[in-house]
């Protein structure tokens, strides 16, 4: 597994959209890098975020759809 992901793979990795680890960022929950001209987090600190914060907002559009 590579050290550092983009936002938007962390976001699949931890199973949430990327609006909602934008949120835990700005919270300071989470740190950001810049490295090779985008922002990456470091997967082990996806994974720590993992233990104590439950994902939301996972990807909709993905979900089987509900009937009625």
């Amino acid at each position: 597994m590579p050290e550092f992901v983009k936002v938007s793979e962390a976001a699949k990795l931890y199973g949430c959209t990327t609006q909602n680890l934008y949120k835990h960022i700005r919270k300071g929950n989470l740190r950001t890098y810049h490295r090779f001209g985008t922002r990456v987090v470091r997967v082990d600190e996806l994974m720590e975020l993992a233990e104590f914060v439950e994902p939301r907002g996972d990807n909709r559009k993905h979900m089987p759809k509900m009937s009625c």
